[in-house]
Parts: C-alpha cells; sequence; structure tokens
C-alpha cells in the first residue's frame, strides 16, 4: 500500500488492489467530536474529526470504513484517558462542569436560584437566558425546550421532521417546569428506531396536539410566558440514498469496536445516527474517541 498526505493535514490518500486494480480512497483520523448539521433540503451532515470535516451527504451509497483506536480524548479539557463520562468527558470533568449536571437534562431541577449551581458564567450564558418550549414530530409529537436561536439545530438533533414553537420563557428553568407539566399530555421521548423510519408527518395529530399544548400554556399561572401566535412550522428532510427510499432502513445497532475495522454502505442519516445497509450507529457514544474514517 503506498500513502502519501494531501495538502490537508488530516487526511491522507491510499491507494489499494481491488479486483486488480488500483483503487483511491481517502482516509481521515482525529477525535470524534461531533455531527455538524446544517439546515438545508436535504439537512447537510459533516463529521467533525479534530481539524477536518467530511461531507456525509456525499458518501451516501459508498462504502465507509471506520475504526476507533483504542485512544480516549476529553471533549472539554483534551486529556488523554482510559474511560469516558456523559459522551466525551474525563471524570473530574464530568463531576465539575454545569454543563454535566443532572439539571442540563431535568431542567426544572434548576438550583442556580439556590447559590449552588457548578458554574455561575456557564448559567447566566446558557439557562437564565431566554428559551422556547416546543412542539416537535420525531416518530410522533413531541414537546421539548432548546435556548433561543437554536431551535432549528435542536430538531436536526433529534430527527425531528417538523418543529412548531409554542411559547418563550426567560429561563431553562421556567420552560423546563413548563415542558414537565406538557408531558401529562403529550410525550417527551422519542424512540428512536421508530424516529428513523418515520418519514411523513400526521398532519392532524399533530396540529390538534399544538392546539390542545397552546390552551394548557395560556392558562398557567405565570407571568412572564409569552405565547408565540401564528407560529411557523419547520420541516426538515433528512439525506438518503434513492435506491433506499422505498425501503425500511435497519434499526438493528451496531459498535464501533477497538482496532476492528467496521465496513459497511452509508445509506441514510438522521439525528445522530448514520444508517448503513446492515445496521445503525448513534455517534454519540464516540465523542472523544480517537477515529479513522476511510472510504
Amino acid at each position: 500500500m503506498k500513502k502519501f498526505l494531501s495538502d490537508r493535514n488530516f487526511y491522507i490518500y491510499k491507494y489499494i488492489m481491488k479486483d486488480g486494480l488500483i483503487v483511491l480512497y481517502h482516509s481521515a483520523s482525529g477525535v470524534y467530536y461531533n455531527l455538524k448539521l446544517v439546515p438545508n433540503e436535504p439537512v447537510d451532515y459533516y463529521i467533525k474529526l479534530s481539524e477536518s470535516e467530511i461531507h456525509l451527504n456525499k458518501l451516501l451509497g459508498r462504502t465507509i470504513r471506520m475504526k476507533i483506536t483504542g485512544e480516549m480524548f476529553c471533549i472539554h479539557c483534551h486529556r488523554k484517558v482510559k474511560k469516558l463520562y456523559n459522551n466525551g468527558y474525563c471524570y473530574p470533568c464530568f463531576v465539575s462542569l454545569a454543563e454535566c449536571d443532572l439539571c442540563v437534562l431535568k431542567p426544572e431541577t434548576c438550583h442556580f436560584h439556590q447559590g449552588t449551581c457548578r458554574d455561575e458564567n456557564y448559567a447566566l450564558n446558557h439557562c437564565m437566558i431566554p428559551h422556547y418550549v416546543y412542539l416537535s414530530y420525531t416518530d410522533k409529537s413531541k414537546v421539548g425546550l432548546t435556548r433561543a436561536g437554536r431551535e432549528l439545530a435542536r430538531w436536526m438533533e433529534q430527527g425531528a421532521i417538523a418543529g412548531k414553537l409554542l411559547c418563550s420563557v426567560s429561563t431553562r428553568k421556567v420552560a423546563g417546569e413548563i415542558e414537565h407539566l406538557l408531558t401529562e399530555y403529550v410525550a417527551d421521548k422519542t424512540n428512536w428506531r421508530k424516529m428513523i423510519n418515520t418519514h411523513f408527518i400526521d398532519e392532524d395529530e399533530f396540529a390538534s396536539t399544538y392546539q390542545l399544548l397552546f390552551e394548557k400554556i395560556k392558562i398557567l399561572n405565570i407571568d412572564e410566558i409569552e405565547m408565540v401566535n401564528h407560529s411557523r412550522c419547520y420541516r426538515f428532510f433528512y439525506p438518503m440514498d434513492p435506491l433506499y427510499s422505498q425501503s425500511k432502513l435497519p434499526v438493528s445497532p451496531a459498535s464501533l469496536k477497538e482496532n476492528e475495522e467496521f465496513e459497511d454502505t452509508l445509506i441514510s442519516l438522521k439525528a445522530h445516527y448514520l444508517i448503513f445497509k446492515n445496521c445503525v450507529i448513534n455517534m454519540r457514544r464516540y465523542q472523544g474517541y480517537m477515529i479513522n474514517v476511510s472510504y
């Protein structure tokens, strides 16, 4: 095998012999941080490895090879470690960072007002700012919350095919309290297997659920609520190889194993999932891992 560096530090072009022919393929290595999702039709997907990015939409229908080396680095302090927690953090960061506290998952349990927040500056910049409560459609109608200005990213991350804002409030805690109350009427969780194969919205169910929640919020005794009247309904379309557009996509989870190359044909992308011809990989599990991707 012959290889040489390209004009970008993290890319290598490799020649291999296949069926008697010389085949050129690309390889990129680096610490995996996340998938970058850009609103478009369909959504644009980029995998971020250290300082490099790979545009995954262009790889649909192609064979992808992936391998983790066994090296792990904290996605916050970048320290090399033997074990990661909470999708990419070393233990000291996991137990000290505000973004790893339980209240991130359960905003209604926010304890900032008690003076016990792990990081006041983080809270002021991420939690004590305007938030939206919304209704989205993943595998069904789902209630949720997000920081103002981040609603499109939030919907794409959860694989929503539609999203609509309900109201605005001044803090994450209040948004969490409203969301918690609304779970009496609609779910706040997604079945990821059903989400992957949900491509069309139940328009009547979504509209009636939105109206129900809108009316429930209006009668809450919370002064700071600002209803979002005549909210726009955002729609999202996700990349898929046309050859599989009429097929049921696989929902069998697969794992990347240390120094063992995974190989399959990429056929679709949705939420944090890479959907292959035979299986699905949840990339959130590999934040902080050193990964090699070849295509």
